[in-house]
């Protein structure tokens, strides 16, 4: 079983709170799959591929992501 954590970020950095539920996360898990929803975001996946913990990566690179909130994911 693998556990998603949904990357917080502002397309460019991750967030510190992701950083530390994927913390917890490996604790509960050993898969952990990251998901990094954004607009010209790379920089953010080439960020979490530094992660060790992190098993994989799903990323969605569109312009509807460009300034959206919560919901919209």
């Amino acid at each position: 079983m693998s556990i998603l954590v949904i990357a917080e970020h502002d397309n460019n950095n991750l967030k510190g709170a992701t950083l530390n539920t994927v913390a917890a996360a490996v604790k509960l898990e050993k898969e952990i799959t990251l998901l990094v929803a954004g607009s010209e975001c790379s920089s953010v996946v080439s960020e979490a591929q530094s992660v060790d913990s992190i098993s994989k990566i799903i990323s969605v690179d569109d312009s509807v992501y460009k300034n959206f909130i919560a919901e919209d994911l």
